[in-house]
C-alpha cells in the first residue's frame, strides 16, 4: 500500500465519521422538536404570556379580568355615574 492510498482511506474515514456525526445531531434535533410539538409547549407558553402576565402587567394582579372578558371582575374599584376609582392594596382580591 503506498503512501497516497493510505492518506486518501483516512480522508474518507474522515467524511464518513463527519456524516455520522451530522446525522446524529440531526436525529437529536427532530426528537427533541417532536417532543416539544407533542407536550403543546408553544401553546402553553402563548397562554402564559397573554394570560396571567398580561392581567398584572394591564390591570395589577393576574387574577382580574379586564372589560372584554366578560366584565371586570375582581377589580378593586367602585363605579359610579360613569366614573370610577380604584383601590390598590386592598385585602383578598
Amino acid at each position: 500500500m503506498t503512501l497516497s492510498g493510505s492518506l486518501q482511506q483516512s480522508q474518507g474515514q474522515a467524511l464518513v465519521e463527519y456524516i455520522l456525526l451530522i446525522s446524529a445531531v440531526v436525529s437529536i434535533f427532530i426528537t427533541v422538536s417532536g417532543l416539544i410539538n407533542r407536550m403543546d409547549i408553544p401553546k402553553k407558553m402563548v397562554q402564559l404570556i397573554s394570560g396571567p402576565f398580561s392581567a398584572a402587567y394591564q390591570y395589577g394582579h393576574p387574577k382580574v379580568k379586564g372589560p372584554d372578558q366578560g366584565g371586570p371582575l375582581m377589580h378593586p374599584r367602585i363605579e359610579s355615574d360613569g366614573n370610577f376609582r380604584l383601590f390598590f392594596g386592598s385585602v383578598n382580591q
